[in-house]
């Protein structure tokens, strides 16, 4: 009896070991051939908000000002790289058609007060008012559709002003009810290694990124030559490239910076389904937005693959991470499938890898699999982490009969509703 004790013992021991090197040898994770639920449920804590869209480290809004000729040109450049910017306009002189025109395109328009004659800070209550509710109803009576943002006529606001501001708009060039921002300007004194500079600065730190000048090549305050801003394009897009900047508009990035600060994200997983509830979104403030896009942030490590449940949900990899974009107006729920990591076997000769089905198991001779997509192709690893075979097609077979005897790791990638899938198992060669 004793002797059998310690034969079962030993044999434990030898499929322990055996087990422990396909995990680490293969450079995959132990945790990969535990309890699915357990861990995935450990890794939901890395599951946040991103803090900019799309994962990116900053959000960058260039801004200008006034009523000046050369926006509308400034704007045709801004499409050449399909970024859009934002120009803050006195009701008062408007370049109606131009403007029109820069809207159709994807610019926005935003308030710099009906005539930007004098101060804030030199203004009672009542001027204030006029100043800004006046430009804003004129632009949208006369220009046909709403404004959301304003600037501050010469960088000067009380808290006065900042009250009667958000009467009429969502958004402030120079203050948000969560920050204030350092903008850098746009004048004759800039230079590239300013602008790289406080854009080096502004991807460190994470922050909101904005530009505020006004024309180009003569015109308006201070203008800038075409030139320089092409230089200036042309550096940001390196970081765009990169995956560091999202430019877009200034009612776009507050808007992203108010939700960040105001949505709770709770994660709620059931099975290999994933759902997110988004508390705090707040219908009635920003029902005159377009839409309300938030992105989260999924590690790699935590699935293999992820299938969307619920239409409208974007998702891309960036880095070691899934990032999921969602548009809050369509709602503060969505859903997800995730493609587990870890495996799950049957008490019979098939075993069920995250939709991933191996049999026979053992086999002598061909290996069939059966995977949710059309496979694109498939590995096996030895032991030791070398690739032994590799097959480039859709076949849902594998001959192994060469293959000496022992155990192996499959990998599988197959491509099923536009997503690339990674599903990985083992199998026994007799």
């Amino acid at each position: 009896m004793g002797k059998a004790i310690l034969l079962r013992i030993f044999l434990l021991f030898q499929f322990i070991s055996i087990h422990f090197i396909v995990c680490s040898q293969v450079n995959i994770s132990s945790s990969s051939f535990s309890t699915s639920e357990q861990t995935i449920s450990d890794l939901l804590t890395q599951i946040e908000i991103c803090r900019w869209k799309g994962g990116v480290t900053s959000g960058l809004s260039f801004t200008f000002d006034d009523n000046c000729k050369s926006h509308n040109k400034i704007s045709k450049i801004f499409d050449q790289y399909l970024y859009k910017a934002t120009f803050f306009v006195c009701s008062q002189g408007m370049l109606i058609d131009s403007l029109r025109d820069m809207n159709i395109r994807g610019h926005e328009i935003g308030n710099h007060t009906f005539s930007h004659t004098i101060h804030f800070s030199q203004l009672d209550s009542i001027n204030i008012d006029f100043q800004i509710r006046k430009s804003a109803e004129q632009i949208e009576n006369i220009l046909g559709f709403k404004c959301l943002s304003l600037a501050d006529p010469w960088h000067d606001n009380t808290t006065l002003s900042k009250k009667i501001l958000f009467k009429y708009h969502l958004f402030s060039r120079d203050y948000s009810d969560y920050l204030t921002y350092q903008r850098l300007d746009i004048d004759s004194t800039l230079n590239i290694l300013k602008v790289s500079t406080y854009i080096d600065n502004g991807i460190k730190n994470g922050s909101m990124l904005i530009m505020a000048g006004h024309g180009i090549d003569g015109d308006g305050f201070s203008p800038i030559k075409k030139t320089l801003l092409i230089q200036m394009l042309d550096l940001v897009k390196k970081h765009v490239d990169s995956g560091e900047i999202w430019v877009t508009t200034l009612k776009e990035s507050q808007l992203y910076e108010n939700l960040y600060h105001e949505i709770q994200l709770n994660k709620i997983l059931n099975g290999d389904t994933l759902t997110f509830q988004l508390k705090s979104y707040n219908k009635e403030k920003y029902k005159d937005v377009a839409a309300s896009p938030i992105s989260i942030n999924i590690p790699i490590s935590l699935t293999d693959g992820i299938v969307p449940i619920t239409n409208g949900v974007d998702i891309k990899q960036v880095g070691d991470n899934y990032i999921l974009t969602f548009d809050l107006k369509r709602d503060t729920t969505f859903s997800v499938a995730l493609n587990p990591l870890h495996d799950t076997k049957t008490p019979t000769d098939t075993i069920k890898y995250a939709d991933l089905f191996l049999y026979p198991n053992p086999t002598s001779d061909f290996l069939n699999m059966n995977v949710s997509g059309d496979i694109l192709m498939t590995e096996i690893y030895d032991l030791k982490g070398n690739v032994v075979l590799k097959q480039k097609n859709d076949q849902t077979y594998l001959n192994v009969s060469q293959l000496p005897g022992g155990t192996y790791l499959l990998k599988v990638q197959s491509k099923f509703n536009n997503f690339i899938l990674t599903f990985k198992n083992e199998f026994i060669k007799k």
